[in-house]
């Protein structure tokens, strides 16, 4: 490197060079990145000595200066459990974080179509609307909340799975239930909403929570305990 690149120049003032190799091209990018945030050499060379722990240069700290810190998903735990479909999860943490390409989220991307929420057809479809607002979607929730036995409860994922982690049995396979059930009905309604636009096929909420118990409690009742088997298919009300 001293030989070839910086017999004249510093690491600080060396130009980018088509000609560089990949290594070289990777170390002026992040130097220009460095450079850039601390507007002086010297700004610059004092960032890199705060970033050595024990007189020894520390990559962890490095790397938490450069990528974008974002906020601490709480309900994130709560979708890691066996009783949990792994489809269904991966489509539960897009949906709540939220990425799907929900009509609003495709607006604001460029692609404007006409916003009209399927399953009710009444309202815009946004996030909140389509997994917690609309009128086809509260009444799937009330029908799960009535078979896990739960009254008053908040039709809002993210505020069920952060209920679930705060729950004191929360390593109990009924608390799994009711954490599957939560991502398989956030899966279903996703489902139904693709289906009714590009295949023309709908179903009814007697449908949809049928299909979401079957679901959950194939998915219970193979990985369960069989000290509780047996329990589990009373309470499951499942045949």
């Amino acid at each position: 490197m001293k030989a070839n690149y910086l017999t004249h120049d510093s690491i600080w003032s060396i130009p980018f060079k088509d000609y560089h190799s990949e290594s070289l091209k990777s170390t002026i990018t992040v130097r220009d990145a460095i450079l850039c945030q601390a507007q002086s050499v010297g700004a610059a060379t004092h960032l890199l000595h705060s970033w050595t722990l024990n007189g020894k240069f520390s990559i962890a700290k490095a790397y938490h200066w450069f990528r974008q810190a974002k906020p601490i998903l709480v309900w994130a735990p709560a979708l890691h459990h066996q009783f949990i479909i792994p489809s269904h999860r991966v489509l539960t943490t897009l949906a709540l974080q939220p990425k799907l390409a929900t009509l609003d989220n495709l607006t604001r991307k460029g692609i404007y179509i006409v916003n009209r929420c399927i399953l009710c057809k009444s309202s815009l479809e946004t996030y909140d609307h389509l997994f917690s607002t609309c009128s086809f979607t509260q009444k799937i929730w009330h029908g799960i909340h009535t078979w896990l036995a739960l009254t008053d409860r908040s039709v809002n994922p993210v505020a069920e799975l952060h209920w679930c982690t705060t729950r004191k049995r929360s390593r109990h396979w009924k608390n799994g239930w009711l954490k599957s059930s939560i991502a398989a009905t956030s899966y279903q309604i996703w489902h139904e909403r693709n289906s009714r636009i590009f295949q023309g096929l709908e179903h009814t909420e007697a449908q949809l929570l049928h299909l979401i118990r079957v679901n959950v409690c194939t998915r219970i009742l193979h990985r369960v305990p069989s000290a509780v088997y047996e329990q589990a298919i009373q309470r499951l009300n499942f045949s």
